[in-house]
């Protein structure tokens, strides 16, 4: 039984670990992609704020913008992603405590307290990210929404046409900061992990 375990955690463990990383280097790509679209984006705003109404295609604005879209993909490979880690982390704690080995004591082995650091910091960066990742979908949608309620008033109320256009320029403002704050996290959470890897096999082979 204890082969058993040890063989799951020689493979299991780093193997996950590995896929977090390449999972998380790929959502980054994702999430840079999605900035992109928001940036691309943000200079049609400006020109309504002008108003020049002629520089947006409404039929577009009407369906949520892709990068909205791009932004709930990245959300639910990161819930994904942050899933395995924690199985890792669990198989992880069960092959040292199955084998009771001395560095891995919970109390007071160097070995453990310094993949349990490591390994924090991957859960904490995860779920900073999602919560950014989450956020700036939620004001991409609410930006849409402000410049559709602009165009309804475009012809009736010149003022509240203004004011709309003003908060959906403030609203994707927005969401591009939290699209950055998000691709910070994910960076972070990428180092985190390959360092926890490293930890994972100076256990696995001392």
């Amino acid at each position: 039984m204890d082969e058993e375990w040890r063989e799951l955690g020689r493979t299991t463990v780093p193997d996950t670990l590995l896929r977090v990383a390449k999972g998380t280097v790929e959502l980054l790509g994702t999430v840079d992609s999605a900035q992109r679209k928001l940036s691309a984006f943000i200079h049609v705003v400006l020109s309504l704020q002008r108003g020049d109404a002629d520089a947006i295609n409404w039929d577009d604005v009407r369906e949520q913008p892709n990068a909205g879209t791009m932004l709930d993909d990245a959300h639910g490979e990161l819930v994904r992603l942050r899933e395995l880690h924690h199985m890792a982390s669990q198989v992880f704690v069960l092959y040292g405590t199955r084998l009771q080995m001395p560095g891995l004591d919970v109390d007071s082995g160097p070995l453990w307290q310094t993949w349990q650091g490591h390994s924090g910091e991957t859960f904490g960066h995860a779920l900073r990210a999602l919560q950014s990742l989450r956020s700036a979908a939620s004001h991409v949608r609410a930006s849409r929404d402000a410049l559709l309620m602009a165009r309804s008033l475009l012809r009736l109320s010149p003022d509240d046409w203004a004011a709309w256009v003003s908060a959906a320029l403030n609203l994707w403002r927005r969401a591009t900061w939290e699209a950055t704050k998000a691709m910070v996290s994910a960076r972070r959470m990428r180092d985190a992990v390959t360092v926890e890897l490293e930890d994972v096999w100076r256990v696995l082979n001392r």
